[in-house]
């Protein structure tokens, strides 16, 4: 890496006030530092063992609370997104979306901003809001960051 660039990330949660208006406060100076500057999204994950929903037991492992692990559980309790106001599963497909959009086309593939990525992002959180079952709405977001 070059002394002059800046490498950073930031870690955020759908739900989370602080982290949407950081995000929407961070787009410009990423862009204004381009090839400068490497910027990494984190996101907000859980291992279903802290919920009692993971293990061999699959993400149904937990007797007392069947249904919350299945709402907020994918790949047998592994990544959970807990909440009782969405459905967390639908949060954690979106947030591995976004991942594979970061792997496809961030700063690994020659854009160092991850520009699609921005694009994406952006959108869906526009115009989808805190939908994430909303697959026209997801298609959308898609088809509108490949411009």
């Amino acid at each position: 890496a070059k002394a002059d660039s800046v490498h950073f990330g930031l870690w955020m949660d759908f739900f989370d006030e602080y982290s949407k208006n950081l995000f929407q406060d961070i787009g410009p100076i990423v862009n204004a530092l381009g090839d400068r500057g490497t910027f990494y999204p984190h996101y907000m994950l859980h291992n279903g063992s802290r919920t009692n929903c993971g293990g061999a037991g699959g993400s149904r492992s937990n007797e007392s609370a069947p249904q919350l692990c299945e709402n907020m559980c994918t790949n047998n309790g592994r990544y959970c997104y807990p909440t009782h106001h969405f459905n967390g599963t639908a949060v954690v497909f979106e947030i591995l979306r976004r991942a594979c959009i970061w792997e496809h086309h961030g700063p690994t593939k020659g854009d160092k901003i991850g520009a699609m990525w921005w694009q994406y992002v952006t959108y869906f959180d526009e115009k989808c809001g805190d939908t994430f079952t909303d697959d026209k709405c997801v298609h959308e977001a898609q088809a509108g960051s490949d411009r």
